[in-house]
């Protein structure tokens, strides 16, 4: 269903539900408070591998990132079996585009 949304298909991450169990949707997610939002959208968008945080093109960039999260989090608790959703950073995306995270 969230490969299939038009606003969510050209965006670098795929978000996706990992697992669901009773009622409650895990979805991965680019980010959390262990890893800045900066580190994902530097790794995502290598345009702005060395741009600044107050960059516009940086805090636009986060932006696109909130509606994109929060569009995937409203598709998903529109269906009929989901009560909540709850992220899980998405550790294996960082690891396939070569970023280790050390925590």
């Amino acid at each position: 269903m969230l490969a299939a949304d038009a606003e969510l298909a050209g965006y670098p991450y795929p978000f996706r539900v990992k697992s669901l169990a009773n009622g409650v949707a895990i979805m991965g997610s680019p980010r959390s408070a262990e890893v800045p939002v900066m580190q994902f959208l530097r790794t995502a968008f290598p345009a702005l591998r060395n741009t600044p945080v107050d960059d516009p093109a940086m805090m636009a960039a986060q932006d696109t990132l909130v509606d994109k999260q929060s569009r995937a989090a409203k598709l998903v608790e529109a269906e009929e079996d989901v009560r909540a959703v709850r992220w899980e950073l998405d550790e294996r995306w960082y690891n396939e585009h070569g970023v280790f995270l050390n925590r």
